[in-house]
């Protein structure tokens, strides 16, 4: 059975995102650098790949119809896009650089330790970018566009934006 129309299927990709950037924290948390970097070039290219189809595809019919919607203005997603697409490389940067520091045989794990929980600790920024607008997407931007799209636009805009 088909599911109803609306841009809330959209959260499925979130979802996949998101299942995808655990396995990478996963991995970092393990402290395997190669994987992690892998997992998060992953990501980071659904992430992007995603924010470049709202961008095109949703966020004009959006900004078009929506009209003035407190904390949802369309430049703001495209902005948290932005910041979020920045992020993925400061984390990539940073675990390469772990990478080319990683501890010989017999060296002290306590660098490694350490480079993994100072990166930690910006993954906790980023995933809490990434809740916010997460959260903002699904309350305010899917539903709107739910409202200000007949069934036919909503076929074709979802056909678009899930690639």
């Amino acid at each position: 059975m088909d599911r109803p129309l609306s841009f809330m299927r959209l959260l499925d990709i979130h979802r996949d995102m998101t299942r995808a950037y655990r396995q990478h924290l996963a991995a970092l948390i393990a402290l395997n650098w190669e994987g992690s970097l892998s997992l998060l070039d992953d990501f980071g290219e659904r992430l992007s790949c995603h924010a470049f189809l709202e961008e095109t595809y949703i966020l004009p019919v959006y900004a078009e119809r929506a009209g003035s919607i407190p904390g949802g203005a369309p430049e703001l997603f495209e902005a948290e896009h932005r910041r979020m697409n920045d992020f993925v490389i400061w984390l990539r940067d940073d675990i390469r650089a772990a990478l080319e520091a990683v501890p010989q045989p017999g060296s002290a794990r306590e660098s490694a330790l350490d480079r993994a929980i100072d990166i930690l600790e910006r993954e906790f920024r980023f995933k809490h970018l990434l809740e916010h607008h997460d959260m903002r997407e699904r309350n305010v931007l899917y539903p709107t566009m739910d409202t200000v799209t007949t069934d036919a636009e909503k076929a074709s805009l979802l056909s678009l934006a899930e690639g």
